[in-house]
């Protein structure tokens, strides 16, 4: 029996644990909590720190392969790892070539994918060089981390470019980007096996509040086909239509094994711009489970073990997901959770956590229907239902 192990605790690793104990695989978690959201459903959880790194070689020594959950994980553990003929799913490379937001521009801009204008912010003198060629707004953010939406801020004016960044540089390097006028938010979800088989899913609409993804739904509409037969299109650019081959250059770049997630910018123009690349399984790829024939948690998981991929067609109208964001530090009431499974057509995935802080991922919800604005009164029903407005 294969034995996955997984660095890091969190509300992704305990989805992949129990999607990998269906398929007969074990599942064994190392995290600093001895009772994070995944090590309450396995009985191989292994307490400790990452900068361990002899307790990281001896959890991995007993594991088949070794994926990491999220960004916290160091590269150079991952490298340490291969070096020792340890399978490391996604790779050390394919870390390092998304986790750092610059690198990912990059990596980007050298293979001639769509992005944003953007520059290295070492200091408020390089972001003063950028404003002076771009219009404001401009985008900071941080380089790494901050995934949670807790690392981007809008710079509004030449005013705001020193607080802002004196604020967001305590959290690490910084970059500055051009500001897009986007009209939609899009993501697709794909997962790309050790045969190097790509499978991708329909792109999912996506909506956030203060950066943080609360909502996806799928198929999403490609509003700009007819547009673009009676005016015209860019010269190179990219569109609806080409988003799949676009993921599929995407996923052979970064030499992803696993799941992996796009997130796009849709243009008022119709073209689309990359703004973020994760390899991971993502939250606007949960409509899958319900949605799909094969859900990208169970594809990457077969990923991760080397076997076939499943098949992706969506298995249901519309699907749309909704996110369990904490208000506060309180938890819903067992009462809560009766109220929300009253809902027909409603799906609540509980996360496990046992203490809460605002915006905190708590779980979340999937709603299957015949149009996509039924699906999404399904789940964001059952939101209000458990937390309340």
């Amino acid at each position: 029996m294969s034995i996955i192990g997984i660095l890091g605790g969190g509300h992704t690793a305990r989805m992949t644990t129990q999607t990998a104990q269906r398929l007969g695989a074990l599942v064994a978690i190392l995290d600093k909590d001895e009772n994070s959201p995944a090590a309450q459903v396995t009985a191989l959880a292994v307490e400790g720190d990452w900068t361990d790194l002899e307790l990281v070689s001896e959890f991995a020594q007993s594991c088949d392969v070794i994926s990491p959950e999220g960004e916290d994980v160091p590269v150079e553990v991952l490298v340490m790892l291969e070096e020792q003929g340890r399978v490391v799913r996604p790779s050390s490379r394919t870390i390092a070539s998304t986790r750092d937001r610059l690198i990912q521009k990059q990596t980007l801009q050298a293979a001639v994918l769509p992005v944003a204008a953007y520059a290295d912010a070492p200091d408020v003198e390089a972001v003063r060089a950028f404003a002076a060629a771009h219009a404001f707004p401009l985008v900071l953010k941080t380089r790494t981390g901050g995934r949670d939406g807790r690392a981007n801020v809008l710079v509004r004016h030449a005013g705001e470019i020193e607080p802002q960044f004196a604020d967001l540089s305590v959290r690490g390097p910084l970059m500055i980007e051009e500001y897009q006028h986007f009209v939609r938010e899009l993501v697709i979800v794909g997962v790309r096996g050790q045969d190097g088989v790509i499978r991708l899913y329909d792109v999912a609409e996506t909506r956030c509040v203060q950066n943080i993804q609360h909502a996806s739904s799928a198929p999403a509409e490609d509003r700009y086909a007819r547009y673009l037969v009676e005016r015209g299109r860019a010269e190179g650019a990219t569109y609806f239509a080409e988003i799949s081959a676009l993921a599929e250059q995407v996923a052979k770049i970064i030499d992803v094994i696993g799941a992996f997630a796009i997130e796009l910018f849709e243009m008022r123009d119709g073209r689309i711009v990359i703004n973020d690349v994760t390899p991971q399984p993502h939250f606007a790829g949960l409509w899958t489970i319900e949605g799909s024939l094969t859900s990208h948690v169970e594809n990457h998981v077969r990923a991760l073990l080397g076997w076939p991929l499943g098949w992706t067609e969506m298995t249901v109208p519309h699907a749309a997901v909704a996110a369990l964001l904490a208000r506060g530090d309180a938890l819903p009431k067992a009462s809560d959770f009766v109220q929300a499974a009253q809902l027909r057509g409603a799906h609540i995935y509980w996360y496990g956590r046992t203490s809460s802080y605002f915006a905190c991922r708590l779980g979340h919800v999937t709603g299957t229907a015949a149009t996509d604005p039924e699906a999404e009164r399904i789940a964001q029903s059952t939101v209000v239902a458990l937390l309340g407005w």
